[in-house]
């Protein structure tokens, strides 16, 4: 019997390039799931277009409107279309996650934390940071989140 592949939910706040990557692995086949939503913060994303052009169903839910109800509407669109794991791919909200997501959410920081972390360090800020600072190795950080 064979598995269904992974079922991922990408949540993104820019422009869109970290999913377009996972998309474009997932197409070349290198990377075995699929992205069943996309979801971003902010209506102004450039990614939004990105995203869309691989037909995978994309959402806003601007933070402006949702506030303190985001991670809750977040929640049911994941539940909506069965997510198995949550990407957090240069999303720059605070999203509170489900106990079934427990050791199922990856969060992917452009540095090699824990240099260029924290309040203020995401996208083309971190990278001009990173610059800036003349440090001779740079990378990504790829991390399970984790309340605990």
């Amino acid at each position: 019997m064979n598995n269904p592949l992974p079922r991922l939910g990408v949540l993104f706040s820019g422009g869109g390039r970290t999913v377009e990557n996972i998309a474009r692995n997932i197409l070349e086949g290198s990377l075995c799931a699929e992205i069943a939503v996309a979801i971003s913060s902010h209506g102004e994303a450039g990614g939004i277009e990105r995203v869309k052009k691989y037909g995978i169903r994309t959402e806003v839910l601007d933070y402006k409107e949702h506030g303190s109800d985001l991670s809750d509407r977040i929640n049911e669109l994941l539940e909506e279309e069965r997510a198995d794991w949550v990407l957090l791919a240069g999303f720059i909200r605070f999203y509170e996650f489900p106990a079934r997501y427990r050791d199922r959410v990856l969060n992917i920081h452009p540095s090699l934390l824990p240099d260029f972390g924290g309040k203020g360090f995401y996208g083309m800020k971190v990278h001009r940071s990173v610059i800036e600072s003349g440090a001779k190795l740079s990378g990504c950080t790829v991390h399970l989140d984790s309340y605990d």
